[in-house]
């Protein structure tokens, strides 16, 4: 059993880079069922980016995550507090876009501040999306 958690999910009413919502990889002490609502607090993003094969590259950022209920990461602050090895073993980032025979390319890592303007753009494009 892994001590830690991680599940891959979007943020809802939101609209990222790819066209798609806003991934976020989100830190919990247990699983949380599929299509449930997990109040939870950005402390970074990683920053990465896409193509389809012989595509242009697109931006494809991956929020990082804490579930507000969470025992293990209850003082977890900034992605920088956060062992590297846990992101780094995390095989989702590459696995569902490789699946839609996608590149996935990790660009760097960015603390909460990025995080927090990186769910505002995205916000807003979706008022745009929807505006439209």
């Amino acid at each position: 059993m892994n001590a830690v958690s991680l599940r891959f999910r979007f943020v809802p009413s939101t609209v990222a880079g790819d066209g798609d919502p806003l991934d976020v990889l989100l830190l919990l002490d247990d699983s949380a069922p599929m299509g449930c609502v997990v109040r939870a607090r950005a402390v970074g993003v990683i920053e990465a980016r896409q193509r389809e094969p012989k595509g242009d590259w697109i931006r494809n950022d991956r929020l990082i995550a804490v579930a507000v209920h969470a025992k293990l990461h209850a003082d977890l602050k900034n992605i920088k507090e956060l062992n590297p090895r846990v992101l780094d073993e995390e095989p989702s980032f590459a696995t569902t876009t490789q699946m839609d025979g996608k590149e996935f390319e990790p660009l760097k890592r960015a603390g909460p501040d990025a995080a927090a303007s990186l769910i505002h753009e995205a916000q807003e494009a979706s008022g745009k999306k929807q505006a439209a």
